[in-house]
């Protein structure tokens, strides 16, 4: 009976180890997204027809590191990106060859191999690494045959939706991937034989319209000094979010990121625009969020929070977000004003900082970005 009870014992004392380090680590996922939160600062809104891009910058820049990008890799031959055995469509495999540390954004479209395809979350891919097995979806449903024997890269990202289906990872991710690639191709009055999304981009009319727009937005990111990420709004709608941790990563992946936001813009019909409040809201949202943690596909680990609001993937290195990509689910505008939602939130919020120790005080300023007034 004796050892029965102390078996029972040291399993109570490991159990109960174990369930504080798992609300440890909860705690402090959450206070890297609030700590990261709090540290913005929203500049003015720039309107173009009917998409809003709102410019997200910081005064504290703790990284200053220029990762190596998926082109700049390629470029340099540093990347090899191929079809895992004959074929495999949901993975595909990597291989770093050089000494550098190499960041692929998620919701990249690789071209080439059997069919075109888009990465699915962030991968920070360490020096000399090979063969890592990353997941993709495709977005070229007709081809099913190499045009090439390594992928490359167009310079191209899927829109939002394609990104926040490809992150959402659900059951039928997929065949919503594949919906909005044909919806958007008849949108634009194309005809693609293989159904390839990357096709969109390549019409005359579509390039002179994204170049337009691009020429009044490209500026953006000069606006104010440490730029690290942006909101953008088509017509009432916030569609996307993205956060990273420094200017020479945003500003390598901003042409990108308009590129694919202005594609998202001439395809609607939904005019209006957002305003600087209206990102805030969505930014204060995100703190009140229960992340879920695993590891990231190489180096890092991901903060993961898909529900009927939001899906937000975050890819952290060494205890700083690296990327916060974030899309709404919801398609009306954001907003909640002095109600029982925020309420909710606060208490929400104010109960994790009572687990944690309470040592950030007041919610008010821990949760709401500067509007930079």
């Amino acid at each position: 009976m004796k050892r029965k009870g102390y078996c029972f014992l040291i399993l109570s004392v490991v159990f109960a180890t174990f369930g504080l380090r798992a609300a440890s680590a909860q705690s402090e996922e959450k206070e890297i997204v609030k700590e990261l939160i709090a540290s913005l600062k929203l500049g003015e809104p720039v309107y173009y027809e009917n998409i809003t891009v709102i410019p997200v910058y910081t005064l504290t820049i703790v990284d200053r590191t220029p990762y190596v990008t998926l082109e700049q890799a390629l470029k340099r031959g540093w990347l090899e990106i191929k079809e895992v055995g004959g074929g495999n469509v949901p993975q595909l495999e990597i291989t770093n060859k050089s000494n550098k540390t190499i960041y692929v954004m998620g919701g990249e479209i690789l071209s080439g191999g059997k069919q075109d395809r888009i990465v699915c979350r962030d991968l920070l891919i360490r020096p000399g690494k090979k063969n890592v097995q990353v997941p993709v979806y495709c977005v070229e449903s007709g081809r099913w045959h190499h045009t090439s024997s390594n992928f490359y890269s167009k310079y191209n990202l899927g829109t939002h939706k394609l990104r926040a289906a490809a992150q959402d990872a659900a059951v039928e991710a997929q065949s919503r991937i594949w919906n909005h690639v044909e919806k958007t191709n008849q949108k634009m009055g194309l005809k693609s034989k293989t159904e390839a999304y990357q096709e969109v981009y390549e019409n005359k009319d579509i390039q002179a319209q994204i170049k337009s727009i691009k020429r009044a937005m490209q500026d953006v990111t000069r606006l104010y000094e440490n730029t690290i990420g942006v909101i953008v709004g088509v017509g009432n709608s916030i569609v996307s979010l993205d956060i990273f941790i420094n200017p020479h990563l945003f500003n390598s992946m901003w042409s990108k990121i308009l590129k694919s936001s202005v594609l998202s813009a001439v395809s609607s019909d939904e005019p209006g625009s957002i305003a600087k409040q209206d990102a805030a809201d969505f930014l204060k949202l995100l703190c009140g969020k229960k992340y879920r943690q695993k590891p990231a596909i190489d180096l890092g680990l991901e903060l993961i929070v898909v529900d009927d609001e939001v899906s937000v993937n975050i890819l952290t290195y060494r205890n700083e977000v690296l990327h916060l990509a974030g899309f709404p689910h919801v398609k009306e505008k954001i907003g909640f004003g002095v109600n029982d939602g925020e309420q909710g939130i606060q208490a929400a919020v104010t109960e994790s900082l009572r687990l944690s120790g309470g040592w950030l005080q007041g919610i008010t300023t821990a949760c709401r970005p500067d509007l930079g007034q």
